[in-house]
């Protein structure tokens, strides 16, 4: 099969249609293709579109990808691509509020969990797998963010079920250098490394086996000011070690260490801040060794200059 075409429209969820009090109802359909240029060669677009019924606005973003494996070692890959549009954005990356749960407990107990903000964005990325162990990406952005406010309270029952809170944390307000329409150069990188491979040679091609090492992950983000219009201005990085021991009879051991922080934060805006990946602990678990599953969402949100999980 050379090519795939899929496209998103209904049902509830990060492809349907939704609720908060900043967008209201929302839709947000994604379209998603690829096609196969040669073996292990593919072509990747996707396409997310956005409106929000309360806030009356409308968004679009694309990304377009290759990615290309190498036929004489089935392990070691090329990615590069580009993204543009405005989109809406959850102040942390990780997305940590699944929408479909937000809608629910915004509905029927008048409880708004996402927080979010549009954001204007042009992108590139390059990232490299040398099928060792050893892999890397780059990605330089530059990006305009624009806070947005509630504008709707409703919700199907009306009565002292709980309040809606503003869309900007008051902690995360006081955290962040400033919480204001913003332009901001960005660059990020990062190299993980995993010692030990193994391979099979086989008579067209060499297969990696594994390694029995803990992965090393280092990962660096800057604000450059004084591009265009950009007033980002922070240094942030974060080294992380993680592995699954098998202990014969004992079971499992797994674990996921991390230490990083700010080594310069004169202006480091709500999105650029250390969000802790947290869960309100109802209803659906987050990630197993990536998150914490009763930490409230942004409450440990930081720019210390030094942290660790």
């Amino acid at each position: 099969n050379r090519y795939s075409l899929n496209f998103a429209l209904l049902g509830l969820g990060g492809n349907g249609v939704n609720y908060n009090i900043v967008e209201g109802f929302n839709a947000s359909p994604k379209l998603h293709w690829w096609h196969r240029v040669d073996t292990g060669k593919f072509i990747f677009a996707d396409v997310a579109i956005r409106y929000g019924f309360s806030n009356t606005h409308f968004n679009t973003i694309a990304r377009l990808y290759y990615s290309a494996h190498d036929k004489s070692f089935r392990n070691r890959s090329w990615v590069y691509g580009i993204e543009g549009g405005q989109y809406v954005f959850q102040y942390n990356p990780s997305n940590p509020v699944p929408e479909f749960l937000n809608t629910f407990y915004a509905l029927l107990y008048r409880e708004c969990d996402l927080k979010i903000y549009e954001r204007r964005d042009a992108s590139a990325y390059l990232g490299r797998n040398y099928g060792d162990g050893l892999s890397w990406y780059i990605k330089p952005s530059y990006q305009q963010r624009l806070p947005l406010q509630n504008t709707t309270t409703y919700s199907f029952f009306k009565g002292d079920l709980g309040g809606y809170k503003t869309n900007a944390p008051l902690n995360l307000v006081q955290t962040a250098t400033a919480w204001e329409k913003n332009d901001a150069a960005l660059i990020e990188a990062s190299v993980s490394y995993k010692p030990g491979f193994t391979y099979t040679q086989f008579p067209d091609y060499k297969l990696a086996n594994g390694s029995n090492w803990p992965r090393f992950t280092l990962s660096y983000k800057k604000g450059i000011p004084g591009i265009f219009n950009s007033v980002s201005n922070f240094d942030k990085w974060r080294f992380s070690v993680t592995d699954e021991m098998r202990l014969r009879l004992f079971g499992t051991l797994s674990y996921n260490l991390a230490t990083g922080g700010f080594l310069n934060s004169a202006y480091v805006s709500i999105p650029d801040l250390m969000h802790l990946y947290g869960n309100r602990g109802v209803g659906l678990a987050s990630p197993y060794l990536q998150s914490f599953q009763f930490a409230p969402y942004y409450d440990f949100s930081n720019k210390e200059p030094l942290y660790g999980e």
